[in-house]
């Protein structure tokens, strides 16, 4: 590999995770991120690190996949909005008419917007109402939150923050999720994936920051970020209503897969919140 990664480069990482057990994580579009330079980075990275991080991943987009559908199949939510959208396929594997709303750093929008608007008009993929704001959740400036309001009107939101807030700091995350709370109305929901300390100073852990270290270039100095699950039960304005694993989302999805006990591998936890 030439060069080290951007932090927003890590999403190509992440859409060929999806795309390699397309079944398993429900995402079929996930492959056309797919080039010689992701299937290396991929490649490099599951070294490095974990060769479980494929399925964990599918795993990971398979529980919200199936929590969405769920919940837009009730008329419970009408709008995703995903902070950190990365390469993400949402729109295109749920049901037509859940409005989109992405957010993620403006380059990486720019370059997604241009590969999916040529898609839809190809046939490629399904038309689909996707709106995009660009932000950097690790900067002091939130002109982006505006914006958002604006395309969020009244909508029944589903707010998802996947692979963010390892990259955060603890007043970052503080201020993410008191914008949820100020923009979102009783009955709207937060999906959200984090680290907790339990992880810090496994071998697996330590080959994860040891990749961050040498392999990302990190625009505001390198740092990490475990979220105890104290932080979701006792959230202000929010309940916390289901918790999931890598080891029970695999006892769900793909029992027959050989999943090593905790901490053998990168346990992330996917938790589901209710605005009160």
């Amino acid at each position: 590999m030439e060069h080290n990664l951007h932090v927003h480069e890590t999403a190509f990482i992440t859409s060929t995770y999806r795309a390699t057990h397309p079944d398993l994580s429900k995402d079929p579009f996930a492959g056309l991120w797919n080039t010689p330079a992701t299937d290396e980075w991929v490649a490099e990275h599951v070294i490095a690190v974990s060769e479980h991080e494929p399925h964990l991943h599918c795993l990971r987009n398979r529980y919200f996949f199936e929590q969405l559908q769920r919940l837009f199949a009730k008329q419970q939510i009408s709008l995703l909005i995903n902070f950190g959208s990365g390469f993400s396929m949402y729109p295109f594997s749920l049901p037509e008419g859940l409005r989109h709303i992405e957010l993620d750093f403006p380059s990486i929008l720019a370059y997604k917007k241009q590969h999916v608007d040529a898609w839809m008009s190809s046939g490629a993929l399904p038309r689909r109402d996707i709106s995009y704001v660009g932000a950097d959740f690790m900067a002091s400036d939130n002109h982006w939150v505006e914006e958002l309001l604006s395309l969020k009107g009244h909508s029944k939101s589903f707010i998802l923050v996947e692979g963010v807030l390892f990259f955060l700091n603890p007043r970052d995350i503080n201020a993410i999720f008191a914008i949820f709370d100020g923009i979102q109305q009783s009955g709207e929901y937060i999906g959200s994936v984090s680290f907790q300390e339990t992880m810090e100073g496994t071998p697996v852990f330590g080959r994860l920051l040891d990749f961050c270290t040498h392999r990302l270039n990190y625009p505001h100095g390198f740092h990490y970020q475990v979220v105890p699950d104290t932080f979701y039960r006792e959230l202000p304005g929010y309940d916390c209503i289901d918790h999931q694993d890598g080891t029970t989302l695999n006892q769900q999805f793909s029992p027959d897969y050989p999943l090593p006990e905790h901490p053998g591998f990168l346990n992330e936890n996917m938790y589901l919140l209710l605005k009160k």
